[in-house]
């Protein structure tokens, strides 16, 4: 009797333990509006379609566009801990921590097709929707 009760109680304890791992990873993404989702970039002058570099959002993505518009680095689920989000219609608000670095990156939406960008600095950048 007692190797039965033994034998359910690790069971219980193994289902319990499974079902815990498998919400925290849901929590693990982030989770974009989806006015924000899609490519957003800047040019590298109003009469130019030649890409600086911008942003892409998918539903539970964000990746940096680089080098001209040529490379994209996704961030995935490679979150050192949970994101931290602010959602309203018109802004995201989001903290990553990525090898032990907080990134924190702030978008206002301006219209359907702009956004703006404010950096840690004080710095603000338009992007266009691609």
């Amino acid at each position: 009797m007692k190797k039965l009760l033994l034998i359910l109680t690790i069971a219980v304890l193994l289902v319990s333990c499974s079902s815990s791992d498998d919400s925290s990873n849901n929590n693990s993404h982030l989770n974009p509006p989806n006015w924000i989702q899609g490519t957003w970039v800047q040019y590298v002058s109003e009469d130019s379609d030649i890409i600086f570099g911008g942003f892409k959002f998918t539903s539970n993505d964000f990746c940096v566009v680089t080098n001209y518009g040529n490379q994209e680095t996704c961030f995935g689920q490679v979150f050192f801990a949970p994101p931290t989000e602010t959602i309203t219609n018109t802004e995201y608000k989001f903290t990553i921590n990525i090898g032990q670095i907080l990134n924190s990156y702030h978008f206002i939406k301006i219209s359907d097709t702009q956004i703006k960008y404010e950096n840690n600095d004080g710095i603000e950048r338009i992007y266009t929707k691609k």
